[in-house]
């Protein structure tokens, strides 16, 4: 193996371990506000919420395509992302500071500080950008999954993998956006430059909700749905990445995470 082929294996690597992070983050957040609230938290269980939700992502996207069009994508991403760090680590703020964000007071200077570290940081160090970018997408997944209960939640993330393999392979519209953000260095992505290795944040987000959210009704079988994204993402990584097409990532990452989980409910019923 060649240097080269050497240093793009090792941001696949790379890729994959900040994959990993973001899911345990969604998972140990869920798990967190399960252990104070109870199993009979008030999630969102009407069907109306996943739908709700998708319809925004398509609102985002039409935004974001008129901004491509005519030149205006960057302040949008540079926004999104600052805001999308911001909230993240506000919330990550509470934990530091030891508040309970469910049941007690919170000392919102506190975690409006540690927001602004985040920013500062992702601004200064571009070496942490990735990390910071998994940390929040991570924190993100599991705050939609703590929000929607399992049925919504699954919903969601069937509708989103319909859209992502239309979006890429029938209007590709997903493929305009990811060349724009290739080409922007503001875009809302986790990537390597070196070989160009591009995943968007929602390939992260959504599985961790998904897999939050079952971790709800069971976290045994939250907790299988998080390795089944692994296996997931690792096919479409490891397998499929690098041959020189643009992929939608989340039908196979989804997959995996609803096989694993059926597989692990039907264990919980056997046993």
């Amino acid at each position: 193996m060649s240097k080269k082929e050497e240093e793009n294996l090792g941001n696949y690597v790379k890729i994959f371990y900040l994959f990993m992070l973001a899911q345990v983050i969604g998972v140990l957040l869920g798990l967190d506000v399960l252990s104070q609230v109870g199993a009979n938290y008030g999630q969102r269980n009407d069907v109306s919420s996943g739908i709700s939700l998708i319809v925004g992502i398509l609102l985002v996207t039409v935004i974001l395509l008129i901004l491509i069009k005519f030149k205006k994508s960057m302040l949008f991403l540079k926004l999104a992302k600052y805001l999308s760090v911001f909230v993240a680590f506000s919330i990550l703020g509470i934990y530091i500071t030891n508040y309970d964000y469910m049941l007690g007071p919170i000392d919102i200077n506190s975690s409006y500080f540690i927001g602004l570290l985040g920013i500062v940081s992702f601004i200064l160090l571009p070496e942490l950008q990735n990390l910071i970018l998994a940390i929040t997408t991570g924190v993100i997944g599991g705050i939609i999954g703590v929000s929607l209960g399992p049925l919504p939640m699954i919903i969601f993330v069937a509708l989103i993998a319909v859209y992502d393999y239309i979006a890429v392979f029938k209007t590709k519209h997903m493929v305009t956006m990811a060349k724009d953000m290739k080409d922007n260095k503001e875009s809302f992505a986790i990537q390597y430059l070196a070989k160009p290795i591009m995943v968007g944040t929602g390939d992260f987000a959504i599985p961790a909700g998904l897999s939050t959210s079952l971790a709800f009704y069971n976290p045994i079988i939250g907790i299988a749905a998080m390795i089944g994204s692994f296996i997931g993402f690792y096919f479409i990584l490891f397998k499929m990445a690098g041959k020189g097409k643009y992929l939608p990532a989340i039908p196979p990452i989804v997959f995996f995470q609803l096989l694993f989980a059926v597989i692990a409910w039907l264990g919980i019923l056997i046993f």
